[in-house]
């Protein structure tokens, strides 16, 4: 399970941007990654693979763009996929 961590540096900017501001929004964090993926093969030279992804704190926690205060984070998000490959 990925973890990533945001800079110092963009954290010190959010930080810098509620001092001056004066509103209180959200300090990124980090993004947490879950991801499983399965491979069935159909037949000789076909391949499907299905996916789920699973992200806790998309980008590090930013601040959701439909809250007109601006002090809540974007939603955790799911992520549904398949791929297919054909050799011939």
């Amino acid at each position: 399970m990925p973890r990533h961590r945001i800079s110092n540096t963009a954290r010190n900017l959010d930080i810098d941007t509620n001092v001056y501001t004066g509103v209180q929004g959200p300090v990124r964090s980090n993004e947490t990654l879950i991801e499983m993926i399965y491979e069935a093969h159909i037949k000789p030279g076909w391949l499907i693979a299905p996916y789920f992804q699973y992200v806790f704190r998309p980008s590090g926690g930013v601040p959701n763009p439909n809250d007109p205060i601006g002090v809540s984070r974007i939603g955790d998000a799911a992520v549904f996929g398949v791929t297919t490959t054909i050799r011939y």
